[in-house]
């Protein structure tokens, strides 16, 4: 028998112990060639796709994080099938195999696992790719879609990068392979493991570090959440090492010492053994919990500023659309088109600001290009009753200026204002007087009302370039009003437009960029995700060949079948959700120090922590299912074995 089939039929025989291995490095091929076949696609290269390069460069990002995470976690993974094959290994080395050879055969294993998971993920990935492309034009709102092909650039890189890190870590794993003796090969798994230790007083500062950093995450806010940020992830991070090392341990052999507790149903088995798996895979567990903690809360964060930033949006563009045009346009037949379109998209305006007047600027700095636009006490009073606002009454050269202010004036809000108009000085006694919230448009930075008298002596000597309309709208369902705001846009000629603001082109760009770092995010999450019961998994086969011994021991005690299966479900339970339990628990107090830093925002815990809750559920349910089948296997591979 040659190496070649050999390896092949090793992997074979050990199918299920390497199993959640290659699903996990199949997802790994899967989202990376779906993320390059954008990347590298013709129309995308091409420019053909609106604002694709600035998707490439975030969809890049996410591939160096794929292909660096996929690298770590193949190789904890080797170096883990490795310390769980000794006795395979000493075997081996007394048939006489060099450990020339024996690097060969692992390196050739390797190559077989990455020729099948590459195969895989391409055969998967290739049709995805079709869904992935459609939710990408979608997104991106491209005229016509993003054509679906083979994208033969994209399948090069992904094949030649996975079979090139296959290819390092079999050579990596090779060198692990130290030329001991054979007889400590063979013996390695029938050493007698000795009763965990533990202290109980590093189990207790595994508590107060984990709560000495919860309390810090509970209380800081916008000014120190920087400072404290690593600090109390390091913090955390070790005390959760020393929990799962120290704490569980002490745990577990405190309840030992509860006969009554410890002589029901099988306590006594599950407990027993359950202390010698906390203490072995202590790190494992931690990393799991650490890295959960962190993607969770990476995920939650992202898809609160998906939330938040509507607010933010609505903050600093109180209306949909805002135009100022010039008088050279009439402002009549503007605002008559405006409403056709509205009426033709059918979106309906459910807030409208409509003021006609003069463009001046302030006297003091001499004609800078900020400016103010005057309207008479007429045409103000005539606007505010129809949209049931106060309206105002003035003399002389009294103007209520005009700003987002609800609260009653009083006299020491009374300020002069000094306009230059058509080269003429106007001074104004001008108390701040209610105005809806507009958007900010470049160059009218200030609206003021004044007596009818003293505006229609103004008018007088303005010619149309000097005369001004302002028009503000707010849209029903405005997130799905683009192209209409785009028509209204177009109800005015670029000569006679002073300025145009929009939410509308805000939002959809915004909108865009956190739907791809969201679609970033999911992909990265789900692979962790899965990667990290994997982890778990091959662990918990790792042990296989002891597990077997032992509970074949049980059989002859008496043991059923029946028994041992709820023995290892109670096992396997542990194993699984202890690391998400206390992930979720690490999630909770970063997003309420999230929540902290968005007080001033109004948004309180729970209203945070929601979205991190939608992480939390979906990594449970991969856990769930990992659970059931790591459980099903490895109650399959013991029954298997004879005498079990």
């Amino acid at each position: 028998m040659t190496f070649r089939r050999l390896a092949f039929s090793n992997i074979k025989g050990l199918r299920r112990k390497y199993a959640a291995f290659l699903f996990s490095s199949v997802l790994s091929v899967i989202i990376f060639y779906l993320l390059a076949s954008f990347v590298l696609h013709p129309d995308v290269v091409n420019g053909y796709v609106a604002q694709a390069e600035r998707v490439r460069a975030g969809l890049r990002v996410a591939q160096y994080m794929i292909a660096t995470f996929s690298f770590f976690f193949v190789l904890y993974s080797s170096s883990a099938f490795v310390r769980s094959r000794k006795k395979e290994f000493g075997l081996l080395s007394l048939l006489g195999a060099t450990k020339r050879q024996l690097s060969r055969f692992v390196v050739i294993e390797h190559v077989i696992m990455g020729l099948g998971s590459v195969a895989a993920g391409l055969g998967l990935g290739i049709p995805l790719s079709k869904l992935m492309l459609a939710g990408m034009s979608k997104m991106l709102q491209v005229t016509s879609p993003i054509r679906f092909m083979v994208v033969m650039p994209a399948v090069i890189q992904t094949a030649c990068l996975f079979m090139a890190l296959f290819v390092v870590i079999g050579f990596i794993t090779a060198l692990q392979i130290s030329p001991r003796k054979v007889i400590a090969l063979l013996r390695e798994h029938q050493r007698p493991k000795t009763l965990p230790s533990y202290s109980p007083l590093i189990a207790l500062l595994s508590v107060l570090l984990i709560g000495g950093g919860y309390a810090v995450a509970w209380h800081v806010d916008g000014t120190t959440i920087v400072s404290a940020m690593l600090p109390v992830t390091f913090v955390v991070s070790a005390g959760t090492f020393l929990f799962f090392s120290q704490a569980t341990v002490w745990i577990l052999r405190k309840l030992q010492g509860k006969v009554s507790f410890m002589y029901r149903n099988l306590n006594l088995l599950t407990v027993g053994d359950l202390v010698f798996r906390m203490k072995d895979n202590a790190r494992v567990l931690a990393a799991v919990a650490v890295l959960s903690a962190c993607v969770i809360t990476a995920t939650g964060t992202v898809y609160t500023a998906q939330a938040t930033f509507l607010r933010d949006e609505e903050v600093s563009y109180p209306h949909a659309v805002t135009l100022t045009i010039s008088g050279e346009s009439d402002p009549s037949e503007v605002l008559a088109s405006i409403h056709k379109v509205a009426s033709d998209d059918k979106v309906k305006i459910t807030e409208e600001v409509f003021l006609t007047g003069l463009v001046a600027y302030d006297g003091n700095d001499g004609g800078a290009r900020l400016a103010t636009l005057i309207v008479s006490e007429d045409i103000y009073n005539q606007w505010a009753k129809e949209a049931g606002r106060p309206e105002v009454s003035l003399e002389g050269n009294q103007g209520a200026l005009l700003i987002p202010w609800e609260a009653k004036p009083s006299e020491k809000d009374r300020k002069p204002l000094e306009l230059s108009f058509h080269g003429k000085a106007v001074t104004l006694d001008a108390i701040p007087h209610p105005f809806p919230r507009v958007n900010w448009v470049y160059p009218i930075g200030q609206y003021v009302a004044v007596d009818d008298a003293l505006f229609q002596d103004l008018l007088k000597d303005a010619d149309p370039s000097e005369q001004a309309a302002l028009i503000s709208l707010e849209l029903e369902a405005w997130q799905k009003s683009l192209k209409t705001g785009r028509r209204i846009r177009e109800t005015v000629p670029d000569e006679h437009l002073i300025g145009y603001s929009s939410r509308l082109e805000s939002y959809e760009a915004h909108k865009q960029m956190y739907a791809l770092t969201a679609m970033i995010a999911l992909f990265v999450t789900g692979l962790f995700f899965i990667a990290s019961g994997s982890m778990l998994y091959f662990r918990l086969f790792g042990e296989i060949d002891e597990d077997r011994e032992k509970y074949r021991a049980m059989r002859r005690l008496g043991l059923s079948k029946a028994e041992i299966a709820n023995v290892v479900s109670r096992q396997v339970l542990v194993f699984f959700f202890a690391p998400i339990t206390f992930g979720a628990s690490h999630c909770g107090f970063a997003m309420k120090a999230l929540s902290n830093v968005l007080r001033g925002q109004d948004w309180p815990f729970l209203g945070v922590f929601r979205y991190a809750l939608w992480a939390i559920a979906v990594f449970s349910a991969i856990q769930v299912a990992y659970f059931l089948f790591a459980r099903r296997a490895y109650v399959r591979e013991i029954f298997e074995a004879p005498g079990t």
